[in-house]
């Protein structure tokens, strides 16, 4: 009967583990406070009003050059890891 008792508690467990998100919806929190200025906080999901630029360079001693902009940070570094495919040396920025 133990035995069955902990089946049943241990796959309860996982079931309860499974069905929570993954992923949590954060965004930018703003904290007020009286006689302060504003504090703002960028949290992991906050993703609105931001882009992304891509530099690049051959090696060591040559420049940073533009490569683009990119509204999702996934995006542009998609686009840096084509460049590193191609040779490059790809930094992604956040503006």
């Amino acid at each position: 009967m133990k035995k069955v008792v902990l089946a049943l508690l241990s796959v309860a467990a996982l079931g309860t583990t499974l069905s929570a998100p993954f992923a949590a919806n954060a965004r930018e929190v703003r904290i007020d406070l009286p006689g302060r200025r504003d504090i703002s906080i960028d949290l992991p999901g906050d993703r609105r009003d931001r882009s992304y630029d891509v530099l690049y360079r051959r090696n060591r001693r040559s420049g940073w050059q533009y490569y683009g902009t990119y509204d999702s940070r996934f995006r542009a570094e998609r686009a840096a890891w084509r460049l590193e495919r191609q040779g490059y040396r790809a930094y992604v920025e956040r503006r």
